[in-house]
């Protein structure tokens, strides 16, 4: 279904309320999204499309598109649901909530900051329909975190995730150069190991041979974990099911990096990322356990960090979660913001907001 409001003479606010609807402007949404160099691989619709089939729990789809005679400027990938604390309060999230490393409006450039105000006035002039509205892991260039303040709201700006990055320089061993001694010398002494270990290689995935690195990562990702007697991320076959289709979807784009090592002939490690817009996110690993003392994890992330320079990406981005192997490789952390939105008959008074995740899957 698709509700429509004329905001001006030649532009026009449109709610799309069904993934159909969200399907059919699959090609409109990506040239919107190629055309916002700051975008994520997080606000494509080859990410939000397979959330919405594999991970989307309910609710009430409510995305706004905005058009300009016709042509997509401005996408808000919103839906409605139950806030899980109290089943009495609607909250609006952004679709993808979650799994998700970024978030946020696809605005054209062109179109800033009046578009980014004009979907969020849609949002707020129908705000009989929800009690919070809840957008979290924004960007720090989000446009929403610019826009004027609404009326009639009221709003704070919180902290959201921390993306350890890194800058790329031109060439690895430049980079190499810059990161301290010891840890130079545990990649060589790394290298050295694997080296002696048998015949190996180190490969990027293709549209042949995809599957078998996906299963590979599957299967390595769950052991690393199940060896911590935890879940990993990629335990339920719903979330199996989504990272297939994602990773077939950003091949055909040409946004999908698979890197793995093989050693005799078997995949022992394997790194999950995209590219998009100059930029690599590292989303997901895996690595054989039973072969630490080889140190598979750090030279499959130095293959990795290898292929994007070369490609010539300018940042390495890590994603969300601290943790001490992404700032031996000189990452530097880049919070994320969240945005709060109620009004005076939200249910939810400000006191109580919550600090967990949106969405339950």
């Amino acid at each position: 279904m698709t509700v429509g409001s004329a905001v001006a003479a030649g532009i026009v606010v449109n709610e799309l309320q069904s993934l159909a609807g969200l399907e059919r402007i699959e090609r409109d949404w990506y040239a919107l999204w190629q055309r916002c160099s700051d975008a994520t691989p997080f606000q494509s619709p080859q990410w939000l499309l397979p959330w919405m089939r594999h991970m989307y729990a309910g609710g009430d789809i409510f995305a706004l598109t905005l058009r300009i005679e016709g042509r997509l400027v401005g996408l808000a990938p919103l839906f409605i649901h139950r806030y899980w604390r109290n089943f009495d309060i609607r909250q609006v999230s952004l679709i993808g909530a979650g799994i998700s490393d970024y978030l946020d409006f696809l605005i054209d450039p062109a179109t800033l900051p009046w578009a980014a105000e004009a979907l969020l006035d849609h949002l707020i002039r129908h705000r009989e329909r929800w009690d919070i509205c809840d957008l979290q892991e924004l960007r720090p260039n989000s446009p929403l975190l610019s826009a004027a303040a609404p009326d009639r709201i009221h709003c704070a700006q919180l902290p959201a995730g921390v993306c350890p990055v890194l800058s790329l320089p031109r060439s690895m061993d430049e980079l190499k150069a810059g990161l301290a001694s010891k840890f130079r010398r545990d990649l060589h002494r790394a290298g050295n190991h694997l080296r002696t270990a048998g015949h190996f290689r180190f490969e990027t995935a293709d549209a042949e041979n995809l599957d078998e690195h996906l299963d590979a990562l599957f299967r390595l990702h769950a052991a690393r974990w199940r060896l911590r007697n935890e879940q990993g991320m990629l335990e339920t076959e719903n979330k199996r099911r989504f990272h297939t289709e994602v990773a077939h979807a950003m091949a055909r784009a040409g946004h999908l990096r698979v890197h793995s090592l093989r050693l005799h002939g078997e995949i022992v490690a394997v790194v999950y990322a995209f590219q998009g817009h100059g930029r690599t996110y590292a989303y997901l690993g895996g690595f054989d356990p039973s072969l630490s003392k080889l140190s598979l994890g750090g030279l499959i992330m130095e293959y990795s960090i290898a292929q994007a320079i070369e490609e010539g990406s300018a940042e390495f981005d890590f994603l969300r979660k601290r943790e001490e192997y992404k700032y031996l490789w000189g990452a530097v952390d880049r919070p994320n913001a969240r945005l709060m939105l109620w009004h005076a008959n939200s249910q939810l008074p400000s006191a109580e907001f919550p600090h967990d995740e949106p969405y339950e899957h």
